[in-house]
């Protein structure tokens, strides 16, 4: 015990900039997570879902900075959703995640669309995911390239290939990694995680439609 807590205390003194050794897991601070956090967002453009996933990892890393914890988290959720197969847990937890970050930011292009993606895996709420993507596409607000991937991917669903492939077009001019424009779909695992009762990326209740998520029909709620 005496020597773990002189490692931990070794490690603090080093300075902000350091990753320090936690019980399970690593504390990281200062600029090694703001670059940690910017390359995990740089795997995720790519679609480099498991990599990006473990650098932001909340059982691997512990982000120390509030500000920087809620991105962290936001990419973890938006990797979990982007898997090929996703359980339905993680469907669950990023929904609500997504549903309270947008009462701060309701009108945020990028919270609207990884909402609308999370809302996009489930057929309750698919139409409204639609409705919210098509609406930032109409206004040219759509923020990165997989936001098109899941409108085509719902408008294929649809039955609506011109549609789709324009969407996918879309998605081709924001990238040059056009596998992140795929218009395979995901596939949903029913089982539930012994977490999903617990805290998952930080947040627990209902996913209500926060101000800017547009309903099925069209119109803003």
């Amino acid at each position: 015990m005496k020597l773990r807590v002189a490692l931990i205390l070794s490690f603090a003194l080093a300075g902000p900039s350091v990753a320090v050794a936690c019980i399970n897991s690593m504390r990281v601070e200062g600029d090694d997570a703001v670059k940690q956090i910017a390359n995990a967002e740089r795997l995720l453009a790519k679609g480099d879902i498991a990599k990006a996933e473990r650098l932001v990892s909340p059982d691997t890393y512990q982000f120390s900075d509030k500000r920087l914890r809620k991105k962290a988290s936001m990419v973890n959720h938006t990797a979990g959703l982007r898997r090929a197969k996703v359980a339905k847990y993680r469907i669950d937890a990023s929904t609500r995640f997504f549903a309270e970050e947008l009462k701060n930011k309701p009108e945020d292009p990028l919270l609207l669309s990884r909402y609308a993606e999370a809302l996009a895996l489930s057929e309750k709420t698919a139409a409204k995911a639609r409705a919210t993507l098509e609406d930032l596409a109409e206004r040219d607000l759509m923020p990165e390239a997989q936001s098109y991937t899941v409108l085509a991917q719902l408008l294929s669903k649809a039955g609506e290939k011109a549609a789709a492939n324009k969407a996918v077009v879309s998605c081709l001019k924001m990238t040059k990694h056009k596998a992140v424009c795929s218009l395979t779909p995901k596939v949903v695992k029913k089982q539930r995680s012994k977490r999903s009762r617990g805290v998952v990326g930080g947040f627990l209740g209902n996913s209500p439609s926060p101000k800017g998520i547009v309903s099925g029909s069209g119109s803003k709620k």
